[in-house]
């Protein structure tokens, strides 16, 4: 028997996934899908949304300063903090990478 995940946080539609076996999946598998419902679920904001830790490589920091320049609002405080932490992310062979812990591509 199935039931659908209803949860009075959440703002929108309600999840179209259902707890309850679904096909022929192993059982395992369906324990593993419903606790994965269920923990998404638990980290939804009573608004709706979700909220993670974002990693960016530098190119996000580059191209702010650059928008900076071309906007013609530089802060150099800001830009000099902008320039360090780009120069903290640069690999040991000199280049970035375009995710963490990949290879140098820039």
């Amino acid at each position: 028997m199935s039931e659908t995940i209803s949860d009075p946080r959440r703002v929108g539609p309600q999840p179209t996934a259902s707890v309850g076996r679904v096909g022929s999946q192993p059982d395992a598998l369906q324990i593993a899908i419903e606790r994965s419902q269920l923990h998404l679920l638990g980290l939804q904001k009573p608004e709706g949304y979700w909220v993670g830790e974002l990693m960016v490589d530098s190119t996000l920091c580059s191209d702010m300063i650059a928008y900076h320049h071309w906007d013609g609002k530089v802060d150099k405080t800001w830009q000099r903090k902008a320039v360090n932490h780009i120069f903290s992310m640069q690999l040991p062979d000199g280049g970035w990478n375009i995710y963490y812990g990949g290879p140098p591509d820039v």
